[in-house]
């Protein structure tokens, strides 16, 4: 008398689905661009990771702050490495990378030396978004010009200043050294 292999293979089917599954990304990860130098956040859901408890190694040239909590990975990378590093983490028992690519960018440097007075003055441009908060310039020897300076890629920006008065006016005035 034959035996049907079905119930067999019901009872492989039905264990084998009970059995944890690795908890690997759900796609390929690609390369987190990131400044050398500078740091920079990243989601760890962004990543496509589940849930599953996951721990970052920092090596050499990456450090890596995982923060639980707030579910992010603070990734920063040596200053003056450029390339690919892998960043090994476990998760789910498995041991993989998340591949960074770090650039280091070239630093210039602003000056301006504003007529009359002024209570701050920021740097605005293509580089920072043109944001009005984000590269502040400061007058340490109380000469009167301003500066600061900036990581950029190379390449050719549009720029301005932004300054406030000491009443509070805001002001974009022309810089005559350019």
């Amino acid at each position: 008398m034959k035996r049907s292999p079905v119930p067999v293979l019901a009872c492989v089917l039905a264990f084998a689905c009970t059995l944890p599954v690795a908890a690997q990304p759900d796609r390929p990860l690609r390369p987190v661009p990131l400044v050398a130098g500078q740091p920079d956040t990243v989601f760890v859901s962004d990543l496509g990771l589940s849930d599953a408890p996951v721990a970052f190694v920092s090596t050499a040239d990456v450090t890596a702050e995982h923060d639980v909590a707030a579910g992010t990975l603070v990734l920063t990378v040596r200053p003056g490495f450029e390339g690919l590093a892998l960043v090994s983490f476990t998760v789910g028992g498995d041991t993989l990378a998340l591949p960074v690519r770090a650039v280091v960018r070239a630093e210039r440097s602003f000056r301006f030396d504003p007529e009359g007075d002024v209570a701050s003055v920021h740097l605005i441009g293509q580089f920072n978004d043109w944001s009005r908060t984000r590269d502040p310039l400061a007058d340490p020897d109380g000469d009167g010009v301003y500066e600061t300076t900036v990581a950029v890629e190379p390449g050719r920006y549009e720029y301005k200043f932004y300054t406030l008065a000491p009443d509070g006016t805001p002001g974009e005035p022309l810089d005559p050294a350019n």
